[in-house]
């Protein structure tokens, strides 16, 4: 979590920094939050590299942790499945000769 937080609130920041600087350079209202959207997006794309790898580093290990976690399917589920498919199959090639 804590990558995530740290991204999130660095991107917070810089958006901040954008608008402020927006604000001060004469942008108002509507333009100068789309300015900050733009040029922050952009600066993060540079900038927060490393951090961004952090956070799909965080989700990609979360992620195999709970493939990993997933029980494998027993005997009978995948005959049950197989069932299922045969009938699906069969259903799709009567509508296809009708």
């Amino acid at each position: 979590m804590l990558p995530t937080l740290k991204y999130t609130v660095m991107r917070l920041g810089l958006f901040v920094a954008v608008l402020a600087l927006a604000y001060l350079l004469g942008a108002r209202g509507l333009l100068a939050i789309a300015l900050a959207v733009l040029v922050s997006a952009m600066l993060s794309f540079v900038l927060l590299r490393g951090q961004r790898d952090a956070v799909a580093s965080q989700v990609s290990n979360g992620l195999q942790r709970r493939m990993s976690a997933r029980p494998s399917p027993s005997q009978d589920e995948l005959v049950e499945d197989a069932a299922v498919d045969a009938a699906r199959a069969a259903t799709r090639s009567e509508e296809g000769q009708a």
